[in-house]
């Protein structure tokens, strides 16, 4: 009797442990964002989609044709909206997922858009809704560059629609009866100001994007030239050199970094023109950048996961990644391609792609396992990540926290694996460059 009683107290404390820690698990857990209605059937290049999630939490939005940056849920009322782009003729799938302040993220909500010439008319043709975006805005030829803190822009659209010219900063205007608008901006000065302008009509529908550039040269800065100075000024105007930088990297530590391998067409930027330095990658992202870094063919090739969106901008990446055996999926078939990468992942990942271990004489840059060193307290040789954590600190790719530690379940960010890229390429040349005999 007394060790029934025993038992049942022990049961009673263990089930009281399991309730504790599943309270506490759903404490800490980011609820799933509220989706709206989406407009569909929609015979348009891009639409909006919105929401209500935690105040202030990050809203990630995976799918489409191009790579979205995250939006961020009001701080009071957790209302968020994001314009996104969609592939034509064809069901456009999303996910989306929100991260609250601890860092969790949700389990992912799917949105589905089919966009469709026929299937637009069709609908309006039933219910007399409008599904058809208006055409794209059409701007006045305007002079650049030009010195001046604003200008006024003008041109037509679809009469009485709403003007939204997204910049630095973000304007609207009506556009009149007539199809005509007209609408100040400011300039940055000494700067090129880039401008994407769109128009929305009564029902919500979003026209492609007219995209314009201004460049305002103020006059001060170009004083004290000579003729031989304006000479050399035209001859380099004939044949510029391109430039990729973004808004959010300048000053940025690893701003060498992106815009490197954003010059050579191995990194982008999201749709809004900014990178997201400090934004944590996903698995799609690194995936994309893994083949373009290392010159890989990508093909459309045949879908291995049941989570790929059809038509989305990863989708091809990652079929060929997986068919190099660079990336692999989960057991239940998903990829997951909106996943947080770890920085013990996204070694694995790119030092696989990168073929380093496999170049001739890479052992004297990279060291073998009777050769390395661990400095890492949360590192051993029993971690499956081990031999790619000690071949890119040996190669002087990566290192760790000044706690000693290298941090291998910590999310690994834009920024990170853009230095961690450049450093693999930087070796790779290094190790070609070094006879072996």
């Amino acid at each position: 009797m007394k060790n029934k009683i025993i038992l049942a107290i022990g049961v009673t404390i263990l089930a009281g442990i399991v309730i504790a820690l599943v309270l506490i698990l759903k404490a800490g857990a980011t609820e799933s964002p509220a989706i709206n209605d989406p407009i569909s059937p929609i015979n348009a290049d891009k639409t909006t989609l919105s929401g209500t999630a935690e105040p202030g939490a990050k809203i990630i939005i995976m799918g489409g044709p191009s790579e979205l940056s995250p939006v961020y849920a009001d701080d009071e009322t957790g209302y968020w909206e994001k314009t996104v782009s969609l592939t034509q003729e064809t069901t456009n799938i999303f996910s989306v997922t929100a991260q609250g302040a601890d860092n969790t993220q949700s389990s992912a909500v799917t949105v589905t858009i089919v966009e469709g010439i026929e299937e637009a008319a069709e609908y309006e043709a039933q219910t007399g809704s409008d599904r058809t975006a208006p055409s794209a805005p059409e701007v006045d030829d305007i002079e650049s560059p030009v010195d001046a803190d604003f200008v006024i822009l003008t041109g037509t659209a679809e009469a009485n629609s709403t003007i939204i010219i997204s910049g630095a900063d973000t304007e609207e205007t009506t556009v009149d009866s007539f199809g005509t608008f007209s609408i100040e901006v400011n300039l940055d000065q000494d700067a090129i100001n880039k401008f994407n302008i769109n128009a929305m009509d009564d029902a919500g529908n979003i026209s492609s994007t007219t995209k314009i550039e201004i460049e305002e040269i103020s006059e001060e800065a170009g004083e004290g030239n000579t003729e031989e100075d304006d000479e050399q000024d035209h001859e380099s105007a004939e044949a510029p050199e391109e430039e990729i930088s973004f808004p959010d990297t300048e000053g940025h530590w690893a701003e060498t970094y992106v815009e490197e391998l954003a010059a050579e067409e191995v990194v982008g930027g999201y749709e809004n023109g900014n990178f997201g330095p400090n934004d944590y990658i996903t698995r799609a992202a690194i995936t994309k950048i893994a083949l373009n870094a290392f010159e890989y063919e990508v093909e459309n090739a045949e879908s291995n996961f049941i989570d790929l969106e059809s038509g989305a901008w990863y989708e091809d990446y990652v079929n060929s990644a997986y068919e190099y055996d660079i990336i692999g999926g989960y057991d239940d078939g998903t990829f997951k391609p909106d996943g947080y990468v770890n920085r013990a992942e996204a070694l694995k990942i790119l030092f696989v792609a990168s073929g380093i271990a496999n170049m001739d004489g890479a052992s004297i840059f990279i060291g073998s396992a009777t050769t390395w060193e661990n400095d890492f307290s949360d590192i051993s040789t029993n971690d499956w990540f081990y031999e790619y954590v000690m071949q890119s600190s040996t190669g002087g790719i990566v290192s760790g926290y000044t706690d000693f530690t290298f941090g291998p379940q910590n999310y690994i960010t834009r920024a990170e694996v853009c230095k961690i890229v450049s450093k693999m390429l930087d070796l790779k040349t290094e190790i070609i460059a070094t006879p072996t005999i």
